[in-house]
């Protein structure tokens, strides 16, 4: 029973409330470990803590809908190459198997996904991204460590006149520059206090097929 459950899996506990009030009922974590009966889980309001095994139960990956290449041909490089699916055969799980920081993953979907008016979260070549349920246009995409948007040409020149870059360097490739692969209106994100009102914002301009910018 205790090998039903593999690093990088995500659960939920079932259990009683810890009392101590470290995990709630419901609570979602991602193994780390799995030990005599016990299973030893990543929980993102408390940290790495282990619950029995028969208290928590196995989840599938929350999102599941993906989108082409077609409508983002000129992100699609910045994306990086598709990660191979895990040995164990288990469905990859967004924020721990595909190569981005699950931090990053809560920022794009968790955080900035809930300002918008429709869910907006998907996949990209395995990549956690958000993109306009009609016109699958991607206007959030996360990146290893970092996080791109893509803005209206207002708001980009704001961001930028804000300090927002258009190029990462990274410690262990070379840099991406957003504006000479994926064009014009994207950015690096960096927790930018504007960053809800300006997807609010791409999202709308992103509901039809002539967005030019």
């Amino acid at each position: 029973m205790a090998d039903r459950f593999l690093p990088g899996d995500r659960i939920e506990y079932i259990g009683r409330a810890v009392f101590d009030g470290i995990i709630d009922t419901g609570e979602v974590g991602w193994v780390i470990r799995v030990e005599a009966g016990w299973v030893f889980a990543s929980w993102p309001r408390s940290g790495v803590h282990s619950v029995p095994v028969r208290s928590a139960r196995l989840l599938a990956p929350e999102v599941t809908r993906d989108v082409d290449e077609a409508p983002n041909a000129l992100l699609w490089p910045v994306l990086g190459e598709k990660l191979p699916a895990l040995e164990s055969g288990r469905p990859c799980d967004p924020y721990m198997n595909q190569g981005c920081h699950p931090d990053i993953v809560a920022r794009v979907w968790d955080e900035l996904g809930a300002e918008l008016p429709r869910d907006c979260r998907a996949l990209a070549k395995g990549r956690p991204v958000l993109a306009h349920p009609a016109t699958d246009r991607i206007i959030a995409a996360a990146r290893g460590t970092a996080y791109a948007l893509w803005l209206t040409p207002e708001d980009f020149a704001d961001a930028r006149e804000g300090g927002a870059k258009t190029v990462m360097a990274w410690s262990d490739v070379p840099e991406t520059d957003l504006a000479k692969i994926a064009g014009a209106g994207w950015i690096w994100g960096s927790w930018y206090a504007h960053e809800p009102a300006w997807l609010r914002r791409a999202y709308a301009a992103s509901g039809s097929d002539q967005r030019t910018w």
